[in-house]
This record gives C-alpha cells, sequence and structure tokens, in this order.
C-alpha cells in the first residue's frame, strides 16, 4: 500500500467525495447556520442554471430561480437548526429555471461540528415534475373513467388534462355529423372555469392541421400564424398541441388540444400524457354515438346497447393497454434508478473502505465531518433514494392490478356463500379478537357466481368493517342475505367509527381512503369490490352515519345459472334488461 501525505491524503479525499457527490441525481446542497450555501454538487448547480458548482457560494435562496419560495425553505433550515433532527420527504412546488412551476422533493440533515453542535443544513433535491405529471395523469384517466359519464365526462376530461400539464386551457371536440371539417366542444377548460360550448369550421385553424397530420405542435406565436382564427385571437393563445381522435374502427371522431398563454415546451412527457388523454377520450365519443343511436329507436335497442356495451369493453382494453405501456416507459428508468442507485452503494462502500483508514491523516474537524457524511448522511440519502423507488413500484403495480382484473373470465357455480363468509372471518380471527368484537351471522342464501370474485367481495367488506371498529366501543359485525325473484341482496354491517358524508359518495373511486388514515391501505379494496358485483349484474351502495356505523348492501342476479356460457357483459346486459322490466 502507498503511503499518502496528510495534504495528499486529504486532496484525494475530497476528489473521491466530489466525484460521489457529482454522479448523484439528485441535487446536494450545503448551507451555514444563516442560511447561506456553502456548496453543492452537479445536480444543483444544473438546477439552478449556475455554470459551476462553486458558482453557489455566498449565495441564497433570494438569488435563485425559486427566490418567491425562498422564506419557505429558510423555515425549513431553520426547524433544522434549531431541532437538531432531519426533515425527510418534503414535497410542494417550486418555481424552475425557466420559469414554470415544478414539484419539489427535499430532505434536510443537520450538519454538526466536531462538539456536536448544529452548525448548518445538508440537503438533497429532487425534481418530481415530470414523473408526478405522468401519475397525476394516469390517475386522473382512472378518476374521469370511474366517476364520470356523458357530458359530465368530457368536461372532467379537459380539467384534469389542463391541470396535469399545467397549461391554461385544454379542450375535447367532436365531428359534427354529415360535416366532417366542422368541430363542436364537447368540454373546454380555460384556467379556472369551463367555457361555453361552441362549433367552427376546421378550416384555417390549427386544429386543421392537426386532424390532417395526426399531431400538430405551435411552441410560439400562435395568434401570428392563425391571425383569422378568431378563438385563438380571442384568447390570446400562444402555443398549441392537438392530437386526432379515433373510434375502434380507425375513423377520426374529434379531438382533443391544449393551448397556452405562455411558449409550450416539446416534451416526450406531454405528447405521451395528451395521446394518453385522447385514447380515453375517442372511446367515449364512440359510446356517445352509440348511446344517441339507441334512442332514435326502441326497436334496435338490444343491438345497440351491445354495440355501446363493445365500445366500452374496448375502451376498456385500450386504457388497460395504456396504463400497461406507461407503467412500462415509468418502470424502466426506475430499474435504471435503482441499478445505479446499487452500483453507487457499491462504490460508496469502495470509498468508506478506502477514505475512512486516512481519516486519521486529516486535521480532527475535518476527520469528524467527513466522517459523519461517510457514516450517517450518505448511507442516509441512499436508503431515502432506495425506498422512494419502492413507493412508486408499489403505486404503478396498483393501477396494473386495476387494469388487469376485468381481462380474468368469470367461472359460474353454485356458491355457498356461508362458507365464504366463514373462511373470511377465520382469517380476520385475530382481528376480531383484538377488537372484541362480536360477529352475527344471518342468512345466507347460496347464488350462482364466480366463487373467486366472492371470496374478494366479501373478504373485503368484512376486512373493512372490523378494521374500522371503534376501539373505545364493543364491536359487532352483522352479515345476512335475502333472496328476492330477481335478486339476492347481500348486507355486511359494523358499528364502527362510520364514514363522514363528505367521504361517503367517494368510497367506491380508486385512491380515496376517507378521513381514517390510521388503517393501512391504498383505497382500491371497495373498488375491486364494485367492479366485481358489477360484472355479476349486480350493484352496490353504502349507508353510514359517522360515530354510529357502516353497512354495505350489494345484490347478485338471482336468474344466472352453473356453468353459464354468456360473457361478462352479456350477463350484464341481459340483467339489466331483466331488472328494467
Amino acid at each position: 500500500m502507498v503511503e499518502l501525505g496528510e495534504s495528499q491524503g486529504a486532496g484525494e479525499s475530497s476528489s473521491l467525495l466530489r466525484l460521489v457527490l457529482d454522479s448523484m441525481h439528485s441535487g446536494v446542497f450545503w448551507k451555514d447556520q444563516s442560511s447561506t450555501y456553502m456548496g453543492c454538487n452537479q445536480s444543483f448547480a444544473r438546477m439552478v442554471g449556475l455554470s459551476s458548482p462553486e458558482d453557489i457560494v455566498g449565495r441564497t435562496d433570494d438569488e435563485l430561480p425559486w427566490a418567491d419560495e425562498a422564506e419557505r425553505f429558510r423555515q425549513a433550515d431553520r426547524q433544522v437548526i434549531e431541532c437538531g433532527r432531519a426533515i425527510l420527504d418534503i414535497e410542494g412546488p417550486y418555481t424552475r429555471l425557466d420559469g414554470t412551476q415544478g414539484w419539489l422533493r427535499t430532505s434536510k440533515l443537520p450538519l454538526r461540528d466536531s462538539e456536536g453542535r448544529t452548525v448548518g443544513v445538508l440537503g438533497l433535491d429532487d425534481d418530481l415534475t415530470e414523473s408526478r405529471r405522468q401519475q397525476e395523469a394516469l390517475q386522473a384517466i382512472v378518476e374521469a373513467t370511474f366517476t364520470n359519464t356523458g357530458e359530465d365526462f368530457f368536461r372532467a376530461l379537459a380539467r384534469h388534462l389542463a391541470q396535469a400539464l399545467s397549461v391554461d386551457m385544454a379542450f375535447v371536440g367532436q365531428l359534427v355529423p354529415n360535416k366532417p371539417w366542422r368541430v363542436q366542444t364537447l368540454g373546454f377548460w380555460d384556467r379556472d372555469h369551463f367555457l361555453p360550448g361552441l362549433e367552427y369550421d376546421l378550416e384555417g385553424t390549427p386544429c386543421q392541421l392537426a386532424m390532417e397530420s395526426g399531431i400538430h405542435l405551435v411552441e410560439r406565436g400562435l395568434v401570428d400564424l392563425f391571425p383569422d382564427d378568431e378563438h385563438v385571437v380571442l384568447l390570446q393563445a400562444e402555443s398549441y398541441l392537438g392530437v386526432p381522435l379515433y373510434d375502434s374502427a380507425g375513423q377520426r371522431v374529434g379531438l382533443v388540444a391544449i393551448m397556452n398563454r405562455l411558449p409550450l415546451e416539446d416534451s416526450e412527457s406531454i405528447r405521451s400524457i395528451l395521446s394518453i388523454f385522447a385514447a380515453r377520450a375517442g372511446a367515449e365519443i364512440e359510446r356517445k354515438q352509440v348511446d344517441e343511436e339507441l334512442r332514435d329507436a326502441r326497436d334496435a335497442l338490444e343491438r345497440r346497447v351491445r354495440q355501446r356495451t363493445e365500445a366500452l369493453v374496448t375502451a376498456h382494453e385500450d386504457l388497460k393497454s395504456l396504463l400497461y405501456i406507461v407503467s412500462h416507459d415509468l418502470r424502466a428508468p426506475l430499474i435504471n434508478v435503482k441499478g445505479f442507485a446499487g452500483e453507487l452503494q457499491s462504490n460508496f462502500e469502495e470509498l468508506r473502505r478506502f477514505a475512512m483508514p486516512r481519516l486519521q491523516g486529516l486535521p480532527e474537524e475535518e476527520a469528524n465531518k467527513l466522517r459523519r457524511v461517510m457514516e450517517e448522511d450518505l448511507p442516509e440519502a441512499l436508503n431515502f433514494i432506495d425506498s422512494s423507488i419502492t413507493r412508486i413500484h408499489r403505486f404503478m403495480d396498483t393501477l396494473l392490478r386495476l387494469s388487469q382484473e376485468g381481462q380474468r373470465q368469470l367461472l359460474m357455480e353454485e356458491v355457498d356463500t356461508r362458507a365464504v363468509v366463514d373462511e373470511a372471518l377465520r382469517d380476520l380471527a385475530f382481528t376480531l379478537e383484538q377488537r372484541q368484537a362480536k360477529v352475527e351471522i344471518g342468512e345466507l342464501p347460496a347464488v350462482v357466481a364466480d366463487r373467486l370474485s366472492m371470496e374478494q367481495v366479501f373478504g373485503n367488506l368484512l376486512s373493512n368493517a372490523a378494521l374500522y371498529l371503534d376501539p373505545q366501543r364493543a364491536g359487532w359485525v352483522r352479515v345476512r342475505g335475502k333472496r328476492g325473484e330477481k335478486e339476492v341482496v347481500f348486507e355486511v354491517k359494523d358499528n364502527g367509527l362510520g364514514i363522514s358524508s363528505e367521504d361517503l359518495p367517494k368510497v367506491f373511486r380508486p385512491f380515496r381512503r376517507g378521513s381514517h388514515q390510521h388503517v393501512e391501505g391504498e383505497g382500491m379494496g371497495l373498488a375491486y369490490v364494485q367492479a366485481l358485483v358489477r360484472r355479476h349484474g349486480g350493484r352496490i351502495w353504502c349507508q353510514s352515519e359517522p360515530g354510529e356505523g357502516t353497512t354495505f348492501y350489494f345484490t347478485l342476479a338471482a336468474n344466472i345459472q352453473s356453468d353459464d356460457p354468456r360473457q361478462t357483459r352479456e350477463i350484464y346486459l341481459d340483467e339489466f334488461n331483466r331488472l328494467r322490466t
């Protein structure tokens, strides 16, 4: 081993530490007690528009692009310095280098001197803007699909699209029947309100170019390029991006577009999100057109309802495919990041083995600082990166499970619901015993259904009932059913915490967990239950009073036969028509 002199060893350790910091994707910085920057890595320097990390020395947040948020950042610095404890995963908006609003995740750790006194702050910044846009777009599509129908669907879609891409305007337009070059808007969002519906000719508009070319982008100067487009002039739009909408036969049925009063930066992320919304909007326009045809002829009701169902199935398949594609595209860079983080961890371990024995050659204060960085700060940062990647993976897996639920073919057979309930209660025995809860089982008629679906339905409803019991009083859960002429109605009732009137309309929405956040979960259980019940031609609803308890009711069609050869959509349609008559 080559022995290094004191200055040579310190210089080499400093260079290695700089190499590690500059290899990190996260922005790393450190400040003194007055929130004045003492240094940063290359990623942070690029984030704030500096040519070199050395240029940050002596600056404050008031001199960086996020000057408007400077006081918020200083308050976090003061909290770390005064309390001497780290603050992790602070997420919030911030002003990016180009002046647009982004989303930042920051962790801050105390820097201490050799006597253990906090003398500054070490921070890690991650720009979550693009990944957040992708996630919000996916969730917006799911929410709009589950919670809106008809005209409300297109209005919600336009609003979600504008918010997901942080632009002023978004609209969905449908080609007017028998007028192929005229468009009628179905939903038009402008900043914070909806604009009235309007019709306009495509000729001489940016929408004409979008319909002809498949996609059209104007990054700036929209009014100058289309001075005869009265709507562009009136709205003072500076930029535009539009794509056509297609039905299942590949025919153009409309378009979806965004406009902004500032220049629009072209990016693959924006195009991808717009394409996702376009695919869903095109499928819904096709469904809408089929609905309008159904109202024209009562005699063709069954045939046309089946066409509508096919359109919905196609739309659902498109949505599942898009969810898979986007999740896959997000997963690939995540895998790369995780691999890089693992490589960085290995390099760091090698660096630590190399550097730690050489700290003895440094002044005590410098050696202690580097020792804390090597033994505490950097390991904590690497663990934070790994846990964040794991959290994003869980989110994407949840979306994929939701999209894949409709793919499984139902196997209809006679199901002993009492046996299904008994099995679910055995799985919940420990939870019920902890809460000293009593269970009352009434009549439970046998049904013809998919056994696995019934296990999931009763399992989720009974699990919710047990988990949301009030620990301050004796709990009970009651489950029973009743057979009618056309339906079998089941009831799962508890005397638990109950659901507020604000949360009650949202209980079946995906990713909604209400106000009782102490109960673990992703907010997907009731969305699964609703999907399964609907696949059986049934319906589900809920009644609840806060502090008194909750009752879930769901129905199953009473006339499904064992080994029913019909497809799921046929069961749904036949039972729907039977109940109507």
